[in-house]
């Protein structure tokens, strides 16, 4: 047992035992100490050296008001003695939305000032502005970093700075020194396609191996190059015969330090024609083949005395002559039929045309024809020329010396181009007129 004194306002002592439960018939605080003050009212003013709170309704709430109808800002002190001590949170201390402000004052002067409140309830989006300036007494760190030397690196970085803007990638690049003989250890920065264009390094002997490589793909690699001093070694070649004007040949320029050098087929062809012309040409003789052209040279025209080039008449005539063909006379043969009878021709005394292409072969100069006519009249005439002239003075004619008796004849007849011939019968009814062709002439 425990005996405690207690004063309420001007009434007391009253002495209580702080071991014992309250004494309690309404069962209001049941379980409740008696070292507890418990009321279902309101206690105003109260002094005490050591207090407890318990939260009965959990609410979660420790209120402590002076007047409940007060709107003017009042101050709430905790004084602690004059001992260092310490006030322990287990939870957030939490300053209503619109409370105000939470100031901490210290015997050695004014502390930070935080407004508006540390944490606003409710929302857990502002921790308030420090108004005022945090010294530090010596060398200590905010989680674990030194302020005032991170502070100078701050201070050499500019405003804004962005260490991938391209201005200054490019101005780090120039403001480097230069280094003109490479060796293999050096690195030379890449973006890498093939990782999400990463940045990565890459040494001057990978970038020689990898050119190498790419560059022996090209031109053969080691096996095609030329062993300086033998000209011996130009790697296996395949071959080409004949070669073409394009085609190039490889060989060492003795007028220029023996660099390799390459010429044009074209060119080896004619460096080797003046070397040999002037070794072999001892008499220049005109050369008709090459300097002829269209006849504007003065080689003779072909005749039937000297030889020459055929004249565009020679050829002409050559272009008319069937290939086989003989000179003279060809007999047709014995054919069994005649080619032309009364029905194919018009006898109106005028001279028409008579095809002899189909029967006649070209190239043929003139056609042997035999005629039979037949009329109920006498000195009915029957006519052949030449297709195109105009006058009969040539012409073969054939007349019936009797009425209704067949008269015939052989006649010679000139052909043009096309192998045809004309034809004349009188203004009259014929009985009979029969046209066969027996040979032609070349």
């Amino acid at each position: 047992m425990a005996i405690k004194t207690i004063y309420l306002g001007s009434e007391g002592p009253f002495k209580y035992d702080d071991t014992e439960l309250v004494n309690d018939p309404d069962g209001l605080f049941a379980g409740i100490l008696q070292n507890t003050i418990v009321t279902d009212g309101n206690l105003f003013g109260v002094v005490v050296g050591g207090a407890k709170f318990d939260d009965l309704n959990a609410s979660n709430v420790l209120e402590i008001k002076w007047n409940e109808d007060d709107t003017v800002d009042r101050t709430l002190n905790f004084l602690v003695n004059t001992a260092d001590r310490s006030i322990n949170l287990s939870g957030d201390l939490v300053v209503s939305a619109g409370a105000g402000t939470l100031d901490q004052s210290v015997a050695s002067g004014a502390g930070p000032t935080f407004s508006p409140a540390l944490h606003a309830q409710g929302t857990d989006t502002s921790l308030g502005v420090i108004t005022s300036n945090i010294a530090m007494a010596g060398a200590q760190t905010v989680d674990g970093r030194d302020v005032s030397v991170d502070g100078s690196k701050l201070d050499g970085i500019e405003a804004l700075a962005d260490v991938t803007d391209a201005v200054n990638i490019a101005s780090s690049i120039v403001g480097v020194a230069d280094k003109s003989v490479l060796v293999n250890a050096d690195s030379i920065a890449l973006i890498d396609s093939e990782a999400a264009n990463a940045l990565k390094e890459t040494t001057w002997t990978s970038i020689k191996a990898f050119l190498k490589t790419y560059f022996d793909g090209l031109y053969g690699g080691a096996g095609a190059s030329h062993t300086q001093g033998t000209d011996t070694a130009l790697g296996a070649l395949g071959t080409k015969n004949p070669p073409i004007d394009a085609d190039k040949v490889i060989y060492r320029d003795s007028v220029a330090s023996d660099a390799l050098v390459t010429s044009t087929w074209t060119q080896v062809k004619a460096f080797l024609k003046t070397y040999f012309d002037t070794l072999y040409n001892k008499y220049v003789l005109e050369n008709h083949a090459s300097n002829h052209v269209n006849g504007t040279d003065d080689i003779q025209s072909a005749t039937a005395a000297q030889k020459g080039v055929a004249t565009a008449a020679q050829i002409t005539k050559l272009d008319g002559i069937a290939t086989g063909a003989t000179v003279g006379f060809v007999d047709r043969g014995d054919p069994v039929a005649h080619d032309f009878s009364l029905a194919n021709f018009t006898t109106d005394g005028t001279w028409r045309d008579l095809d002899l292409s189909t029967i006649v072969p070209a190239g043929a100069k003139a056609v042997l024809v035999k005629v039979i006519i037949s009329d109920g009249a006498v000195n009915s005439q029957f006519a052949l020329r030449k297709n195109g002239n105009t006058n009969t003075v040539t012409s073969a004619n054939l007349r019936t010396q009797a009425v209704d008796v067949y008269h015939d004849g052989d006649m010679v007849v000139a052909l043009d181009g096309n192998r045809f011939i004309e034809y004349y019968g009188d203004n009259l009814t014929f009985s009979a007129i029969y046209l066969s062709v027996k040979g032609w002439f070349f």
